[in-house]
């Protein structure tokens, strides 16, 4: 894209970042909330065969879902484990989604500070 002053190349940028601040929205509260409940309230009743094995095998699957960081694989795998297990067991998925949607918003904090700065 060809720009004709520094203004436009200004406006470009801030219109790149809110594009980016409307992807960090779906990214923190309708991805976790289509992957909860595709993941706990879908695939994690019809694993109960496997009994107390049901979470781990709902966090692997998560993980492995997640193949785009798999140097996040193992701490994923160990933070789903309990949640998974609590959503099974209390049968309330509502935890495992708010708990995702807060931890997906957590991590954009610091990019949204960096972008507030300017």
């Amino acid at each position: 894209m060809v720009y004709a002053d520094a203004r436009s190349q200004r406006s470009a940028a801030q219109h790149t970042n809110s594009d980016d601040c409307c992807f960090d929205g779906v990214h923190s509260w309708i991805a976790p909330f289509v992957e909860e409940y595709y993941f706990r309230g879908y695939l994690l009743p019809r694993l109960a065969r496997f009994g107390n094995l049901a979470p781990v095998i709902n966090a692997v699957l998560f993980s492995l879902y997640h193949f785009f960081t798999p140097w996040q694989a193992l701490t994923r795998i160990i933070a789903l484990v309990p949640m998974a297990w609590i959503v099974q067991r209390k049968r309330n998925l509502y935890i495992s989604v708010i708990a995702h949607m807060v931890l997906n918003t957590l991590s954009l904090l610091p990019g949204l500070l960096v972008l507030l700065a300017k």
